[in-house]
């Protein structure tokens, strides 16, 4: 899979399907039937998330950072390499089914603000 960002730069994460996606500073988490998209950037040197369903942004793009002793981390923010996972568990449930099922396509992503750590895992679930 080559995926091209949309500054011309080509750094895809070979995995064998679609569900994750990697920019030099972009990682996108797709849920397991595709129709819900999380993206983690550095948009103008801010780290931030998004959104979207089926296509549709849900949720606007949003700062994600905090601040402490006058330095806010989020700010001219890097992204490391996505680290990714795919979850499939099953478990007893008391309820309307007698089975939980629990979907996702997870990537961890070390994310550096000022040589701190900001983020570490992004989850996107069906």
């Amino acid at each position: 899979m080559k995926i091209r960002s949309k500054f011309g730069n080509r750094n895809s994460i070979r995995r064998g399907d679609r569900a994750f996606r990697s920019w030099s500073e972009t990682v996108i988490v797709a849920s397991p039937d595709g129709k819900v998209k999380a993206e983690l950037s550095t948009a103008d040197g801010v780290l931030q998330y998004r959104v979207l369903v089926d296509g549709k942004q849900v949720l606007a793009p949003s700062k994600v950072g905090i601040e402490a002793d006058d330095v806010e981390y989020g700010r001219d923010a890097t992204l490391g390499a996505a680290k990714l996972r795919k979850v499939d568990e099953h478990y007893h449930f008391n309820g309307a089914h007698a089975e939980a099922v629990n979907r996702a396509n997870e990537a961890t992503v070390p994310a550096k603000s000022h040589g701190g750590i900001v983020l570490r895992r992004c989850s996107c679930r069906e």
